[in-house]
């Protein structure tokens, strides 16, 4: 469906990159709305319909307390990562070359373990926290902790 709502947009207004946004937007909305039909009317899913609370509007503060620290560092992030590309650009093919060797280094030593150690740790709080075991997030995030310490001994640079 997608291809041909391009194929459409494409030819009717000769505008080629705008109209692959308008038309994967478009495929989005589709999808959503034969989602929300195929909730509404389908049987298959009776069984897990809940009724609408309004419970699910209490305690925000709480939320927007933890969300907008959270939200002003990956945007920090982005940002900064955003001007060193734009920095990098208005270097010679030298200069851009290394750029980009240690730009590839650092996005990989960040993935790797640091990342993957994080996440799983967080899912591991999770759990617990969803089994009310009081003692296990604290746990979880000693054993994250003395893991990261012993990768920053080993790893670090000679």
């Amino acid at each position: 469906m997608s291809s041909l709502q391009f194929w459409g947009l494409e030819h009717s207004s000769r505008q080629f990159f705008s109209s692959i946004a308008v038309a994967q937007g478009i495929s989005y909305l589709i999808e959503n709305i034969c989602f929300l039909i195929f909730i509404r009317y389908s049987k298959s899913v009776v069984k897990i319909r809940l009724e609408f609370s309004r419970c699910f509007l209490e305690d925000w503060g709480v939320w927007f307390r933890l969300a907008i620290p959270g939200i002003i560092m990956v945007s920090m992030e982005w940002t900064l990562f955003e001007i060193g590309q734009w920095v990098a650009g208005s270097l010679g093919a030298h200069e851009l070359s290394v750029q980009t060797v240690l730009t590839m280094i650092d996005a990989v030593s960040y993935s790797l373990l640091p990342y993957g150690i994080g996440s799983a740790t967080g899912i591991r709080v999770g759990q617990y926290l969803g089994a009310g075991d009081a003692a296990g997030p604290r746990t979880a995030f000693s054993v994250a902790l003395l893991v990261m310490c012993e990768l920053l001994i080993f790893i670090k640079p000679s």
